[in-house]
């Protein structure tokens, strides 16, 4: 059974997602479909984590971002983008650590260059039209890089939401190699350095996508509002985790104190403002194409605060 189910897992990651990954990356103005993402991103749910789907999915991805039309490559970041927020629990972690590997491994089929260089992936398209929006792409993908190498979905690894459950403890049960671990428990607290160092990243690259004039248009602006979402994602996740911290005040040691006042301070001074600027001045700009953010952040901590 398990052989047959990887050759449907090699067959799903090969003849129909590449039909469907080519009607996603037209080409064209025209944004992508939502009932194509879906079905590209539905497959993280039909295949069990212990199957590396991401090899295969990201390596496509990648050969739509390399090539020449400008639109195309920007619609093969957003479906990758749509990947790291919508993509099954079971395969998040995968998704991270593939998609980091693959950007240290030379591409055999562009000489000296990795999987998704940048500057192969801003190429050398010079069609006129294209280029008001060249600079935008350029800043959607450095911020869709860095989220899907650091946070997977609703950036649960901080929030704790939806986790899946540690593996069984069965006798002679070891790690699949294949899914790389991700339906393991999460290695790092919540409110650790290094997701506090991760989440200032993804606050940074996601405040650079506001758009500039010149580069309104229904694609970016397709992207623009996942970036907005992410943020008021990333917002709700940190007052979560502090929130759930600040309830047991007597249970931080003095290291943890300090760290847990850095995220604090983070997240009054810094993510919840700049959030909430970056939202009021995108949702002005959705409103023409047809595209609403939520009025409101689900979860907010200044009353603790």
């Amino acid at each position: 059974l398990s052989s047959n189910l990887y050759r449907e897992v090699k067959g799903l990651t090969s003849s129909e997602l590449e039909q469907v990954m080519l009607k996603s990356t037209r080409p064209d103005d025209t944004p992508v479909k939502s009932k194509h993402v879906e079905r590209l991103v539905g497959v993280t749910y039909q295949i069990s984590g212990k199957y590396d789907i991401y090899d295969a999915v990201l390596r496509k991805l990648w050969n739509k971002m390399a090539e020449k039309d400008l639109r195309t490559k920007m619609k093969s970041v957003y479906v990758l983008h749509r990947f790291s927020v919508d993509g099954g629990l079971e395969h998040q972690e995968a998704l991270k650590q593939r998609l980091r590997a693959l950007r240290k491994t030379k591409d055999p089929k562009r000489a000296g260059s990795r999987y998704f260089d940048s500057k192969v992936l801003m190429g050398v398209d010079s069609t006129p039209e294209h280029q008001g929006f060249r600079a935008f792409l350029s800043r959607y993908a450095h911020y869709v890089l860095t989220r899907a190498q650091t946070f997977g979905g609703t950036f649960n690894e901080i929030s704790l939401a939806n986790m899946p459950p540690p593996p069984s403890s069965k006798k002679g049960r070891s790690k699949s190699s294949r899914g790389g671990g991700a339906s393991a428990k999460p290695k790092n607290p919540p409110l650790c350095e290094e997701h506090l160092k991760f989440a200032q990243m993804v606050l940074k690259a996601a405040l650079a996508c506001t758009l500039n004039d010149g580069e309104e248009q229904e694609n970016t602006a397709m992207c623009v509002e996942r970036v907005a979402a992410d943020l008021m994602g990333l917002t709700a996740a940190v007052a979560v985790a502090l929130k759930r911290e600040l309830k047991e005040p007597n249970n931080i040691d003095a290291d943890s104190e300090a760290l847990v006042k850095q995220w604090c301070e983070f997240y009054s001074q810094e993510l919840l403002p700049d959030t909430k600027k970056f939202v009021k001045k995108t949702s002005s700009k959705l409103d023409a194409y047809g595209l609403y953010l939520p009025s409101r952040i689900s979860t907010s901590l200044l009353q603790e605060l």
